[in-house]
């Protein structure tokens, strides 16, 4: 890289110019700042299948959409579709075909005061029983409730929506969901492939199965794989080459 100095001037038609390493460190510093950075390359990140609804007698305490807020902006640091069936929860078959990863099925309803358990006046008690499943293995990852006790609704607001801007996000906010990224195949040379997978607990010679294609069809039989070798990408694995071969993308677990 070179800089000019004086900027763009010439005198006796030679044109001075100062190499990099030859200007002064502000003149460096300044040339680095403005040279384009090459950004890291990101994993996309994880698709969940979200599928929040109302109990029918819960609407009248809060709108399926402001729900449906909550329940996105919790599952924000995923790639989250929306379920658009029109009737029941979505299944694991709903799950893979909109190519999700995770299906997260968030109910909203209210909670039944017990005896001895007051609460004051004006406020709403509300729970939510949120069920994460894993699309590939159709294996349930997680199953719990959020209870909710909202604040009052203050007189002249427009929806009983607002009793909940402090209340969900707080009990969502006290428990992240971390997902996992499933290991996949990401290539395949002769008898063996390369598998990413983040298991600091593996080591050679344990087996890991091949359980589905990219397409995220289960196969009948899961194609064995052993590992040969570790590194920090992932493993190396042999697989028996004379029957099933694995692909590029499919699904392994151990």
């Amino acid at each position: 890289m070179d800089l000019t100095y004086p900027p763009g001037s010439t005198t006796g038609g030679v044109r001075r110019r100062l190499r990099l390493r030859d200007a002064p460190p502000v003149l460096i510093a300044l040339a680095l700042a403005l040279a384009p950075a090459r950004a890291p390359a990101r994993e996309a990140p994880l698709t969940v299948l979200a599928a929040p609804s109302v109990g029918d007698g819960a609407l009248g305490a809060i709108g399926e959409p402001s729900w449906a807020k909550y329940v996105a902006a919790w599952l924000g640091r995923y790639r989250v579709v929306a379920f658009a069936g029109s009737y029941g929860d979505p299944s694991v078959s709903d799950c893979r075909k909109a190519g999700a990863d995770y299906l997260v099925v968030a109910r909203f309803a209210l909670r039944p005061q017990l005896p001895g358990t007051p609460m004051e006046y004006g406020r709403t008690a509300a729970q939510s029983w949120v069920h994460v499943v894993d699309c590939v293995t159709g294996a349930v990852r997680s199953d719990g409730a959020f209870n909710f006790e909202s604040d009052p609704l203050e007189p002249g607001a427009e929806s009983p929506d607002s009793r909940w801007e402090r209340e969900i996000p707080a009990a969502f906010a006290q428990h992240p969901l971390d997902l996992q990224r499933p290991a996949r195949i990401v290539s395949v040379r002769g008898s063996l492939a390369q598998v990413a997978i983040r298991d600091r607990g593996l080591k050679p010679g344990d087996v890991l199965r091949d359980v589905s294609t990219a397409g995220n069809e289960l196969r009948d039989h899961p194609i064995a794989l052993t590992v040969k070798r570790i590194s920090t990408d992932g493993v190396e694995v042999e697989f028996d080459s004379t029957s099933d071969v694995p692909q590029s993308g499919d699904y392994v677990l151990r």
